[in-house]
């Protein structure tokens, strides 16, 4: 077993332990359960391998591993367990600072972020077969020996090294996924997803097809709680793994936005559209790369536990990914009662440093106050601050300091105050109001995640 081990090492730079092998000219070679130790650096804070399986199954093409040629014909995995920190990946994706960072107080409603162009195509990593091939452009290369990849009830998840707890999971996920060979079909399957502790049903799956060298998800649409979208998907069996992702949501109106329920708000939108677009070399976490807006006109928001109806004309949130930081300027919700403009950054170095300007007439605004002082983070007083324009209060918003325990300036007197335990205070605020009204919200988060004392 030391032996197997250790050439796996040799080829992944990865701690393994393996609990058993055996092999046959019929059933290939067999590992009988095994692990995958997380980087030497995670280890005192995630005690879960980075990989658990129950026994992975690997089918050469024997005639030719008898020629000194490995060529495989199948691989299966069974019950593989994938548990990734969040910090991991995150600095995955992000260039550490230089020795020196001068870190600017962003300016109101002008923050100095970085100038940020759209993605470029990353030359270095291919988008396609003709760039690694010496066939005329169009032309395919050679199919090769069939080869396929199954995997049986995965379950990935993303946990909090920090806090010990889940942020996102991946639940039941079955796939079988030709990579080789002439073109052929697969699926992926997945059962259930669970975000901040919350479980949904999902039963999704989607078929997939090998159109050498790429992996597609050919168009498919699908509802984000009332909200259709479309999107396409491919990825790339060869150097570098390059992906792309383009989700899309076409113009249109939404009668209530389902996901917002559980905070006590109907939104609707005469129009609605946005995209999401992701890229990047799934080998170099620091090409990922990706452009994300969502505008809406003439939006509707009704807030149940106080009954108050607000009624916008504009959204923009445009938001790029590049170089491990996310990146949103000029963002803006406007309408004749409340409007909000908003800049700011965010990354797994530097933290987060955003600006938000909150725009209200006064009735508004003093009913705002009131539901600040119910949650518990102000008192009653000086809050506001007028605003040349006749009639109209505003306050600016700073958010900063580290991912895990950022401060949120929103007390009296511009106090700071944790920003994850704020949150958490207004969610239980508005459970308990719409409780006395008869309503049960479900709990949309876990309290241990909006919990900073939690170390």
């Amino acid at each position: 077993m030391g032996m197997a081990e250790d050439k796996l090492k040799g080829l992944t730079g990865m701690d393994w332990r393996l609990h058993g092998m055996s092999w046959s000219p019929w059933g290939g070679v067999n590992i009988k359960g095994g692990e995958v130790l997380q980087p030497t650096g995670m280890r005192e804070y995630v005690e879960q391998p980075l990989v658990e399986v129950n026994r992975v199954n690997i089918r050469p093409y024997w005639g030719r591993l008898l020629r000194g040629e490995m060529k495989l014909r199948e691989v299966t995995v069974e019950s593989p367990h994938v548990t990734i920190s969040a910090q991991m990946l995150a600095r995955m994706t992000a260039k550490p600072p230089p020795p020196e960072v001068v870190i600017v107080q962003p300016a109101i409603l002008e923050p100095k972020l970085p100038k940020v162009s759209a993605p470029v195509e990353n030359k270095p990593e291919p988008q396609s077969g003709e760039a690694l091939s010496d066939k005329a452009p169009g032309e395919r290369a050679v199919a090769g020996l069939p080869f396929r990849v199954i995997v049986r009830n995965a379950n990935i998840e993303v946990i909090s090294a920090v806090k010990e707890e889940g942020v996102f999971g991946v639940l039941g996920v079955d796939f079988d996924l030709p990579l080789s060979g002439d073109d052929a079909a697969g699926y992926v399957q997945l059962s259930e997803l669970k975000i901040l502790g919350e479980d949904s049903v999902c039963d999704f799956r989607q078929e997939v097809v090998w159109k050498r060298p790429f992996l597609k998800v050919e168009e498919w649409g699908f509802d984000i709680g009332g909200v259709l979208a479309r999107g396409t998907a491919q990825l790339g069996v060869q150097r570098g793994f390059p992906f792309s992702i383009n989700l899309i949501v076409d113009p249109q109106e939404v009668e209530n936005f389902e996901m917002l329920g559980a905070v006590a708000l109907d939104v609707k939108a005469r129009q609605l559209n946005g995209e999401a677009r992701f890229k990047g070399s799934l080998r170099n976490p620091l090409s990922w790369q990706s452009l994300m807006r969502v505008q809406s006109s003439g939006f509707t928001v009704v807030e149940k536990h106080g009954g108050h109806e607000l009624y916008f004309d504009e959204l923009s949130i445009p938001v790029t990914f590049q170089a491990g930081t996310l990146y949103w300027a000029s963002a803006r919700v406007m309408g004749e009662d409340v409007s909000l403009l908003a800049n700011g950054r965010l990354s797994v170095y530097e933290g987060i440093t955003s600006v938000t300007r909150i725009v209200a007439e006064p009735e508004l605004s003093q009913k705002m106050l009131q539901a600040m002082v119910g949650a518990g983070l102000t008192e009653q007083g000086a809050w506001w601050d007028d605003l040349e324009t006749p009639d109209r209060k505003y306050r600016d918003i700073h958010v900063m300091g580290p991912l895990m325990d950022p401060s949120i300036d929103i007390g009296r007197k511009h106090a700071d105050l944790p920003l994850w335990q704020s949150l958490s205070s207004v969610l239980n605020f508005i459970r308990v109001e719409m409780k006395e009204e008869g309503v049960d919200l479900r709990p949309i988060t876990s309290n241990n995640i909006l919990n900073p004392s939690k170390r």
